[in-house]
């Protein structure tokens, strides 16, 4: 019996860590059989791919643990925005990672206000963006005056003389009418807003004494 019941608290600990998610691998050991866990706190981006079932996640829940304490991490489980609309799906990730950098400004980067304002300002322009509709086309019409001073005829025979060969007609005017389409998507602003949005995160990482860098990993 004493062995059955060994066997059952084995079969529940390899079932519940089959699959390493958020908060589930305190007590999971990563075995690095090569440089992986090394490799991965180097601060560069990182592409960790492999089959189903290897051990990525575990590897990235295990190497913040031995992160210098200037070096932060943010889990983001991208399964969540899978069935998210493109480029809505963007949208809803960057304001995911700001809202845990808002979550733990205290904790991290203490009190200063002007990282708060950088923090909420980011956070309202992507909320803009997400109420936008994913394309917009407008029908844009234009109006354009000119004045025109038809029928008229002068030439001067000498200086101080001026002879008319017929009498000018009042100026009239013609109004041509313009129509287009204008169109614009998220994409677009994204793409605009994105050199801005770069000095706004160096501006608040410049702010910070204790936190240096952050890995989003997910």
């Amino acid at each position: 019996m004493e062995s059955a019941s060994k066997l059952d608290r084995l079969r529940l600990v390899i079932t519940e860590n089959l699959r390493v998610q958020r908060g589930g691998a305190e007590h999971v050991p990563y075995i690095d059989v090569t440089s992986a866990l090394n490799d991965v706190k180097a601060r560069q981006n990182h592409a960790i791919f492999a089959r189903r079932g290897c051990g990525k996640t575990l590897l990235l829940h295990h190497s913040k643990k031995e992160l210098n304490e200037d070096v932060k991490t943010i889990y983001l489980n991208c399964e969540d925005f899978k069935t998210h609309s493109f480029p809505n799906v963007l949208i809803e990730i960057l304001d995911a990672v700001f809202g845990e950098l808002q979550s733990n400004l205290s904790g991290w980067f203490g009190k200063k206000k002007k990282s708060r304002n950088i923090i909420g300002e980011i956070r309202s322009q992507l909320n803009e963006l997400r109420k936008q509709a994913d394309e917009r086309v407008e029908d844009v019409r234009e109006a354009i005056i000119t004045e025109t001073n038809d029928g008229v005829g002068m030439k001067t025979l000498f200086p101080g003389v001026v002879e008319g060969g017929f009498e000018a007609n009042d100026l009239q005017k013609k109004e041509v009418e313009k129509s287009y389409k204008k169109s614009d998507d998220k994409l677009q602003e994204l793409n605009i807003w994105l050199p801005r949005l770069k000095k706004q995160i160096q501006e608040f990482f410049m702010l910070s004494t204790s936190v240096k860098a952050v890995f989003i990993s997910n």
